[in-house]
């Protein structure tokens, strides 16, 4: 199983509120985006982990993925718990699409190599059958007119 590192982080327009009675918008807003910029060079130092960004403002992804991590955008808008939680989800996602591509590589093959390209050609050959028959009992018989006067 592969780590991922997971860097949430906020639009520097709405970061660091709790500095506001000592720095102006503009200085809250510099600090935040030297503040990503500092943790995304750590995270960019560390190899062999899953490296993320997640955030709902491009300019942080784009700042991200200029360091090597992968953008993640924030559909969740629910603070940085929610945004870690959607991270590791994506994490596990490209996990399990990664071990489906070696699982199905390999598994081919081995078919293929014991039973030559007989097995898969009629596999796909039964998943294509049962998509026409499946097609045809779930479309509708007669086309739809298109409406009038459109």
């Amino acid at each position: 199983m592969k780590l991922a590192i997971v860097v949430p982080v906020k639009s520097p327009s709405r970061a660091k509120y709790r500095l506001e009675a000592v720095l102006s918008d503009a200085e809250r807003s510099r600090l935040a985006l030297t503040t990503a910029r500092e943790v995304f060079g750590a995270v960019a130092k560390l190899q062999g982990y899953g490296r993320f960004v997640i955030s709902d403002d491009p300019a942080m992804l784009e700042e991200g993925r200029r360091f090597g991590l992968e953008p993640l955008t924030d559909r969740v808008n629910q603070g940085q718990s929610a945004a870690v939680h959607q991270g590791f989800a994506a994490g596990l996602s490209n996990m399990a699409w990664a071990s489906g591509q070696v699982l199905g590589g390999i598994g081919g093959g081995v078919v293929a190599s014991a039973t030559g390209y007989a097995a898969p050609s009629l596999g796909v050959a039964v998943l294509l059958m049962i998509t026409v028959v499946y097609a045809y009992r779930v479309l509708e018989a007669e086309p739809v007119p298109p409406p009038v006067g459109g």
